[in-house]
């Protein structure tokens, strides 16, 4: 990417746009070594885009809850219902929702160096 002609008059060269969790912050009982990767992943993104900075190249984390995916279908209705209880808006993401987002981060020149959540203002509890 560092070799690519920049994109326009700013110099950019393009954006990674890394996926971790929520549960990189929130982690719930029993999911230590989950919380653990996925806030690796929040903790690479500030350094990579120091790094990757002065070629032009932005890098980006977005930090989702649950989103309405096969995942999500296949879960008990129990589970679903209860979590959406504690969304705010009453509700899972749609994966419109998401790849909004990542439009954003895309087209945004702006955005570098940080974790987005994406929650639907749900910020889990001790869980």
């Amino acid at each position: 990417m560092s070799k690519n002609e920049p994109l326009n008059e700013r110099g950019e060269r393009g954006v990674i746009i890394n996926v971790s969790s929520i549960s990189a912050t929130y982690a719930g009982r029993g999911l230590v070594s989950y919380g653990a990767s996925k806030g690796a992943i929040n903790g690479m993104t500030l350094p990579m885009s120091r790094d990757l900075g002065r070629y032009g190249i932005r890098v980006l984390n977005i930090a989702p809850t649950v989103f309405q995916t096969e995942m999500v279908g296949v879960m008990p209705k129990i589970l679903e219902n209860g979590y959406n209880k504690m969304v705010p808006l009453g509700r899972v993401g749609e994966v419109d929702e998401f790849a909004h987002l990542v439009k954003t981060c895309v087209e945004n020149g702006y955005l570098n160096g940080v974790s987005l959540i994406i929650s639907g203002g749900m910020i889990p509890s001790y869980m």
